[in-house]
């Protein structure tokens, strides 16, 4: 069983209208993948995937900047300087 990562809570899902469905139609006998002649919604930030596996653009960003503000969470670190 996979750990949920912790930001992964009900405040992560605040701002987002539809969680618990995708922004278009999708067949999960064919991959859930947006199927070709599907209407997508309207307003894509309030949902939360875009198909049945990836989170919609509104999503990645929080992704985004949970993942890198988890990881370089400390002061930056200076590259060293090339050598000659």
């Amino acid at each position: 069983m996979l750990k949920q990562a912790p930001f992964l809570n009900s405040s992560f899902f605040s701002g987002f209208k539809v969680s618990n469905t995708s922004c278009c139609n999708v067949d999960t006998n064919i991959g859930g993948l947006c199927l070709p002649n599907s209407k997508l919604c309207s307003n894509r930030t309030d949902y939360v995937f875009w198909d049945a596996f990836h989170p919609s653009d509104k999503a990645n960003a929080i992704l985004a900047e949970k993942f890198f503000s988890t990881l370089f969470s400390g002061p930056p670190s200076i590259a060293p300087k090339p050598s000659p």
